[in-house]
């Protein structure tokens, strides 16, 4: 999961500007961890307190993510939350909003890692897209981003697992990086935002080497990278970024001291080893 983290920070400096390019410095007087590192955070702080408790994850309600993404998020107010979302983090109110947005996309991929068969991880994902995001695209795009993850790690053909998210999700996986590269405009839509991001992590040789596709592309480019870092670690276990690990982590911790670091390396050590 650190290695997500890592691509949020990275990404953070660039999402939505007019600076793209493959040699892009990976870190900036501007990179900071956003939301996608709190929230995917928050997720695997629940899946392993439940596991911890002997409860399936099965068990795991809407209601519960909700609480528990309220709860990491009101930690940090400042990681450029939308608007609609940081109202519901504010507010009393349990039930989801009609959002299409991005960040229920990179949170996803910590289900696929505990989850004991495909079922599992499909229905656990949805309830946890559908804790805060209403829109039933927003719900797709998570649980493709599970079903990705879940199936590499289990050995599956990458050229199968593709076709499937096709024909299955309805998300392409297949696009131009040119015709990406020089559009001036960008989408934080979570089916086109998990569309790029499963691309790109099917598609890149390693860690960095998806990165730097991600700030060749831009947009969305700190949840983009969470996402395809998530699918390069089941393709690549023990990959990252050894050159930065060090100083995105004293980000990380010297902020929050280091809850968040500590779930992140618990989480690591237990499931993606």
């Amino acid at each position: 999961m650190i290695n997500s983290a890592i691509a949020d920070i990275i990404g953070s400096a660039y999402e939505g500007r007019e600076l793209k390019g493959f040699n892009l410095p990976f870190l900036t007087r501007k990179s900071e961890f956003t939301d996608d590192t709190v929230l995917m955070v928050a997720t695997a702080d629940l899946l392993m307190k439940t596991r911890e408790k002997g409860i399936p994850l099965i068990n795991l309600t809407s209601d519960d993510f909700a609480r528990h993404y309220k709860l990491w998020g009101n930690r940090y107010p400042n990681v450029h939350y939308s608007p609609q979302f940081k109202g519901w983090l504010e507010s009393d109110s349990m039930e989801p909003i009609y959002s299409l947005g991005s960040g229920v996309t990179s949170r996803a991929f910590p289900i696929a890692w505990v989850a004991d068969s495909l079922e599992e991880a499909m229905e656990v994902t949805a309830r946890s897209a559908g804790s805060t995001h209403a829109a039933p695209e927003a719900n797709v795009a998570a649980c493709a981003i599970s079903y990705t993850i879940y199936l590499l790690l289990q050995g599956d053909h990458l050229d199968e697992i593709k076709n499937i998210i096709e024909s299955k999700f309805f998300i392409p996986m297949t696009y131009n990086w040119e015709e990406l590269h020089k559009a001036d405009s960008f989408s934080t839509n979570a089916e086109d935002v998990a569309g790029l991001g499963l691309a790109i992590g099917t598609t890149a040789r390693s860690h960095e080497d998806g990165m730097r596709l991600v700030l060749y592309v831009g947009g969305d480019t700190d949840t983009i990278g969470a996402v395809a870092m998530a699918v390069l670690d089941a393709r690549f276990p023990g990959g990252g970024f050894s050159e930065i690990e060090g100083a995105c982590r004293e980000m990380i911790g010297d902020n929050d001291g280091d809850r968040l670091i500590d779930v992140i390396d618990r989480f690591d050590a237990a499931y993606m080893q």
